[in-house]
């Protein structure tokens, strides 16, 4: 079973924190808290009183959470959706002649967010600098890679929120 964590920028500083999604229950105030309880070690059932060893919460802007999706990269970094990864690939384009259509393909570095796809019901890319693109039919129709494997030999290179630039196409 995957560790359940999630990401978010702090009000405060802007500063990411990583830790478990809390809210303050309020319905028209809704406010979000990222953070952790510790907890002695826990031996019991969910009734009983749980000793609570220290607290680390701060509220988070909502519009920045991004959950873990339980995969690392080369490193051993965390991947969370709104991660970024760089890639070669290959942008093809057609075009129509008196002849019929021609294709032209170049290399390019391509850029890739990780999200949440509902076609799949997996964590995947789910947006790209160059839509069109070759590592999609790699991934998903031509190969048995799978994004797993794929992400797993990259590494993060930034996220949607501090470095939008790089999924911005030329």
């Amino acid at each position: 079973m995957r560790e359940i964590l999630f990401r978010a920028k702090r009000i405060d500083n802007g500063e990411w924190q990583e830790g478990y999604l809390f809210d303050d229950g309020m319905v028209e105030t809704k406010h979000y808290f990222v953070g952790w309880i510790c907890v002695e070690p826990y031996k019991g059932t969910a009734c009983d009183t749980w000793t609570i060893t220290g607290i680390d919460f701060c509220e988070i802007d909502p519009e920045t959470i991004c959950q873990y999706t339980g995969l690392k990269d080369k490193n051993g970094n965390r991947i969370f959706e709104g991660d970024i990864f760089e890639f070669d690939d290959e942008v093809w384009e057609s075009s129509n002649t008196d002849c019929g259509p021609e294709y032209d393909s170049w290399d390019v570095k391509n850029y890739g967010a990780v999200g949440y796809c509902d076609y799949s019901a997996s964590f995947d890319f789910t947006k790209y600098k160059y839509n069109e693109n070759s590592v999609e039919a790699d991934l998903h129709e031509n190969n048995t890679l799978d994004f797993v494997e794929f992400v797993s030999e990259l590494e993060v290179c930034g996220n949607i929120f501090d470095n939008p630039e790089l999924l911005k196409g030329e």
